[in-house]
């Protein structure tokens, strides 16, 4: 309890007298918390879609102007075993797109650019060479525009999550290697300031690990105002766009937004270490 209160008390007046040089890692610390956060939010996410979208074998026909559904169910039918379609018109499926991204639709204004289309569910397990051998065949019926086969989309976004995996995760280590450097050199800059006070703190008994107990405790202090500050951001702009974009964002799980803040006070903590070692 000693060594925390003589530490709060050396903290406070470095703060008091040099408060500028906190700022530097203060705003890196939180950058870098604000992006994990939302790294981890948006692969999250991401994997939840990727889940929901592969759960079900769906494909979508979309129609010219004009053409017969009942034309296009019989040719898709003759080729490949349905559990069931519905037929899309063109005002209910701008009504599913306006519900799904309001602010988008509201950009487009009256204009209705989502022609109709068939929603066609195959059999759990179906072989997916011959579904999309099948949808193949139908690209090439008169009256069909295009054809998305889900399992596709679940295709490129499982490619573009292990892209988006790879960048991020560079990138936060990237962010979390400068924290723990401004962090130790921050302390490093404390230890050498107040080497006279610790070499008389040690010529009168004290242990080399008690003098070093004020530095490793501030830079525990300053990782946690920083993961706090950066979880304050990012709370912020998460609740902003998940208005923006709603059921996209999902929420992350609990565990997420204690161990964040506790991974940041383990780096400071042991940078500071680091440094008071070294000197």
């Amino acid at each position: 309890m000693r060594r925390l209160l003589y530490g709060m008390k050396i903290f406070l007046r470095d703060l008091a007298s040099n408060s500028g040089s906190f700022l530097l890692p203060l705003a890196v610390l939180s950058l870098s918390v604000f992006v994990l956060f939302w790294f981890l939010l948006a692969r999250h996410s991401l994997s939840l879609q990727i889940e929901k979208l592969g759960s079900h074998l769906q494909a979508r026909v979309f129609l010219a102007p004009g053409a017969s559904a009942e034309e296009v169910i019989s040719a898709i039918r003759s080729k490949i075993k349905l559990t069931g379609w519905r037929y899309i018109s063109p005002k209910e499926a701008w009504r599913e797109f306006s519900n799904l991204y309001p602010d988008l639709a509201s950009a487009l204004g009256e204009e209705n650019p989502i022609p109709p289309n068939i929603l066609l569910l195959f059999p759990p397990g179906e072989d997916l060479g011959k579904i999309r051998a099948a949808l193949n065949d139908l690209r090439r019926i008169k009256g069909v525009e295009d054809v998305v086969f889900q399992w596709e989309a679940v295709r490129k976004l499982r490619s573009l999550k292990g892209k988006f995996e790879t960048v991020g995760g560079f990138l936060v280590l990237l962010l979390g290697l400068a924290s723990a450097l401004i962090i130790g050199n921050l302390v490093a800059v404390g230890v050498a300031s107040h080497r006279w006070e610790r070499k008389l703190m040690e010529l009168l008994g004290a242990s080399p690990g008690f003098s070093s107990v004020p530095f490793i405790f501030m830079g525990g202090l300053i990782s946690l105002a920083g993961s706090f500050l950066g979880l304050g951001l990012f709370l912020s702009s998460y609740l902003i766009l998940r208005v923006k974009f709603p059921g996209f964002f999902q929420p992350l799980p609990p565990l997420y937004l204690w161990s964040v803040p506790l991974a940041a006070l383990s780096v400071g903590l042991l940078s500071s270490f680091i440094s008071t070692r070294e000197f």
